[in-house]
């Protein structure tokens, strides 16, 4: 049996990351004169600051996403690899957010199988057009016929 190499199919939002570790390095630079900083607007930037602090953590925590020809692999930070057949994969849905706030990102959402009687879910953002996504939609289809995407 030959062994396949894993795509991932999850984004990495590095424009995201970017853009909210240069807010943060701002706000820190501005912060650290605080003698001369009024006290309504030292308040303002420690909120500003735990909020991106808050959404770097969420950011850097997201789940990737990869596939092959047979499998789906999840892996979370702090967990071990999650591994589904593609057999297993029950929907794939397009996010309701899609649609409505961006254009380069779609977000999903697999419902998969665990066992008999339990299933799993998990979201994640793809980006637009992907040919990796329209890829592993292609796999999923060939390993099952009875898939529901929308």
């Amino acid at each position: 049996m030959e062994k396949s190499e894993k795509v991932k199919i999850s984004s990495d939002l590095i424009f995201t990351k970017i853009l909210l570790s240069g807010g943060l390095f701002i706000f820190l630079l501005l912060l650290q004169d605080y003698n001369k900083v009024p006290s309504k607007t030292f308040t303002e930037y420690i909120l500003l600051i735990i909020s991106f602090s808050v959404l770097l953590v969420y950011f850097f925590t997201r789940a990737g996403v990869y596939f092959d020809t047979n499998n789906l692999y999840i892996k979370k930070v702090r967990q071990k690899e999650i591994v589904i057949p593609l057999r297993n994969i029950k929907s794939i849905n397009k996010g309701f957010f899609t649609s409505l706030a961006t254009r380069n990102i779609n977000f999903f959402s697999i419902k998969y199988l665990v066992s008999s009687k339990e299933s799993g879910k998990i979201k994640f953002q793809a980006d637009n057009n992907s040919e990796n996504f329209s890829a592993f939609v292609m796999q999923v289809k060939k390993a099952n016929s009875t898939v529901d995407i929308s």
